[in-house]
C-alpha cells in the first residue's frame, strides 16, 4: 500500500539548492510557511547538483514524476537501519546536472584546477569545470512520519557516501576518486 508523501517546508527549502527554478505553487507554500522571496531565491542560487527545469521545478514535481514512472518502487519502500528510505532511480532521459564528478572524466585542463577546500567542516577535493555534466540518475530520500512518509531531499546524480568530518578519519575510497565541481 502506497503511503502519502508529506513535504515539510524546512525540507523543501533545504532541497531548493538542487533546483534551477521553483514553480509558483511550491514558492507560495514556502512563503505561507514564513520564508520570503529573497531567502528562496538565495537558496536556489547556491551551488550544487541541479534538476533541469524541463524535468522538475519543485520537490513535489520530482516526486510526482518518479511516482508516475516507477510506481512499484513506492509500493515497496523500506527504511534502512538509520530509519531513512533511500530510493535511487535511473531515468531514461537526463534529469539534471551533477556536482560530483569522477576524476577519470576530467580533461587535462580541468585536472590542473583541482584543489582541497573545506565545506561544512569537511575537507573535500574540488575542480573547476565550465561544462555541465548531465545525469540520468536521481535520488530521493524520505523518512517515515506520523502522517505518512516525509520528504527529506531529492537530487540528481548518484548517491555518494558521507563526507569526512576531520582529517583523522579514514577517507572513503569513493572520495579519493571523486571531486566536487566548483
Amino acid at each position: 500500500m502506497r503511503q502519502t508523501i508529506v513535504f515539510p517546508p524546512e525540507s523543501v527549502w533545504h532541497a531548493l539548492t538542487h533546483f534551477e527554478v521553483l514553480d509558483g505553487a511550491a514558492r507560495q507554500e514556502l512563503v505561507n510557511s514564513g520564508f520570503d522571496d529573497e531567502q528562496i531565491d538565495a537558496q536556489l542560487l547556491l551551488p550544487g547538483s541541479k534538476f533541469f527545469a524541463s524535468f522538475a521545478t519543485s520537490p513535489q514535481t520530482v516526486v510526482a514524476r518518479l511516482v508516475a514512472w516507477f510506481p512499484e518502487r513506492f509500493d515497496q519502500m523500506q527504511p534502512e537501519a538509520d530509519g531513512r528510505i533511500r530510493l535511487s532511480f535511473g531515468c531514461s532521459q537526463p534529469v539534471g546536472s551533477q556536482s560530483v564528478v569522477d576524476e577519470q572524466e576530467l580533461t587535462c585542463e580541468e585536472r590542473q584546477t583541482i584543489r582541497q577546500e573545506w565545506r561544512n567542516g569537511c575537507p573535500v577535493r574540488t575542480v573547476r569545470m565550465n561544462r555541465v555534466v548531465s545525469t540520468c540518475m536521481c535520488q530521493l530520500i524520505l523518512v517515515p512520519g506520523c502522517d505518512g512518509v516525509n520528504f527529506c531531499t531529492a537530487f540528481p546524480g548518484e548517491l555518494a557516501p558521507p563526507l569526512l568530518h576531520s582529517e583523522k578519519e579514514a577517507p572513503d575510497p569513493y572520495w579519493q576518486t571523486h571531486l566536487f565541481v566548483r
